[in-house]
């Protein structure tokens, strides 16, 4: 049966919250204490009925695959194949069902540009609305057992493939906060991500001051999105470059610069759908579903450090190790390949600056509702935000609700310290280094039309 009340965010998410949650209005600084999660995070007819009945008996599968195997364990988690590819879908749907993205996705066309390129055409159909374009996006995502699949639909979307290759070219980690004494936050917008420390930098803080000059194109100082991700994809071509330039020229390289190539090219190609470090879900006040950008693997995964024989000596983002960590995960059934292989996943336990750091992403850029199970278990995330120069949201309103309860916000250096990690990313030199190489051996080569890897270079 499919309701007229429409949840973006599914009540299985909120359920496991708690059975009635807190909600903060960011736009009129509303506080609504203990209410039911029937109405909340839902809009009056916003999905047709046979779209309602589809993400209803999918998300009865979701609600399974969480209460029986993502949400039991406290310290490792076992998948199979088609159980990580649910995961996969509900983490796309997850993007496109919000309110924002579901009324403007066929104008947002991001993946377009890209795919075209590479030859493939969506399946065009006229005079399709805005909401038929997310509401076919969505349906492809469903109909699809893989990513071969989406591609395959006799229905296919751009949106739908951009995502789809996105989250299944990440790697799958679950963060809890349970040690960490930090609750998750409910949001409104599907999802957050952390994108490299380059992303919102002024374009000269990117490079060490010899190398920033006037003939720099002059955009560039005003439109740090132009050079997006550049410290991780400026780390990989420059350990790149040296062995790729000798191959073409012939010269002989050695199997370990073999290697490095292959570990670094197969590393670069998943990133080519990654634009961001992480993106992360909670699915409850204590866990999220994570998925890492491909790069982090190249510090902890055995079989690629095998083959380029270190580490990065970069650190894009401001989460802690222990958080990033990735690799492959064990597996447990051997012989042909198949749907039901399992793979076994860590949980990990992270520290409470990182799940506070994780929360202020998410409080900044909700668009009307927080959601939260326990003032106390959010008081410190709230602390930190209050501290930042330039927020997206004003939660003024609701620390003054939680001082009435007795909660006290110090500005002390330890939350200090904690909101310059967030807001004032620094640069080591090798790291600057690796931007200014990104930069010109590659981004103002692309704008002329020339291949970094050209063989008539």
């Amino acid at each position: 049966m499919a309701y007229e009340n429409n949840h973006y965010v599914p009540q299985l998410i909120l359920r496991r919250f708690g059975n009635k949650i807190n909600l903060f209005n960011v736009r009129t600084g509303e506080v609504r204490y203990k209410r039911s999660t029937l109405n909340m995070f839902s809009e009056k007819k916003l999905y047709p009925v046979e779209l309602e009945n589809k993400l209803g008996t999918f998300e009865s599968n979701i609600a399974n695959l969480l209460d029986n195997k993502i949400l039991i364990d406290s310290n490792e988690v076992s998948l199979t194949r088609t159980e990580i590819w649910q995961l996969v879908q509900f983490a796309c749907i997850s993007m496109i069902r919000t309110p924002n993205s579901y009324k403007s996705l066929k104008n947002k066309q991001e993946a377009k540009v890209s795919l075209e390129r590479q030859g493939f055409k969506e399946a065009p159909l006229e005079n399709e609305t805005d909401e038929e374009y997310s509401q076919r996006t969505i349906e492809v995502i469903l109909d699809s057992k893989n990513v071969d699949d989406v591609f395959k639909h006799t229905k296919v979307t751009y949106e739908a493939c951009k995502w789809t290759l996105l989250f299944n070219n990440c790697c799958l980690s679950i963060l809890d906060s349970t040690e960490a004494k930090e609750d998750f936050i409910i949001m409104d917008v599907g999802m957050i991500c952390e994108h490299d420390k380059t992303r919102f930098q002024p374009f000269p803080l990117l490079f060490s001051k010899d190398f920033v000059t006037k003939e720099m194109d002059p955009i560039d100082y005003y439109r740090a999105n132009e050079i997006d991700e550049i410290l991780k994809r400026g780390y990989i071509y420059s350990t790149l470059y040296p062995y790729t330039v000798k191959a073409i020229k012939k010269e002989e390289i050695t199997k370990k610069e073999k290697d490095k190539i292959f570990a670094f090219y197969m590393t670069e190609e998943k990133m080519k759908y990654v634009h961001a470090n992480y993106y992360i879900i909670p699915v409850s006040n204590t866990r999220t579903i994570s998925f890492i950008n491909p790069f982090f693997k190249l510090y902890f995964d055995e079989e690629l450090l095998a083959l380029t024989g270190e580490k990065p000596d970069i650190w894009p983002t401001t989460l802690s190790l222990e958080s990033m960590k990735t690799g492959t995960p064990k597996y447990k059934k051997n012989g042909e390949l198949s749907d039901d292989d399992v793979f076994v996943y860590p949980v990990k336990n992270i520290p409470y600056e990182d799940v506070i750091k994780i929360n202020c992403m998410s409080i900044d850029r909700i668009d009307t509702w927080l959601g939260f199970d326990e003032s106390s278990k959010i008081r410190r995330t709230l602390n930190v935000y209050r501290l930042v120069g330039f927020q997206r949201n004003n939660y003024d309103s609701l620390i003054e609700e939680f001082k009435k309860l007795g909660y006290e916000f110090p500005k002390t250096k330890k939350y200090e310290d904690l909101k310059n990690a967030i807001t004032e990313p620094n640069f080591t030199d090798k790291e600057l280094k690796y931007n200014e190489f990104f930069y010109k051996n590659v981004i103002l080569p692309d704008r002329a039309g020339i291949d970094i890897f050209d063989k008539k270079k």
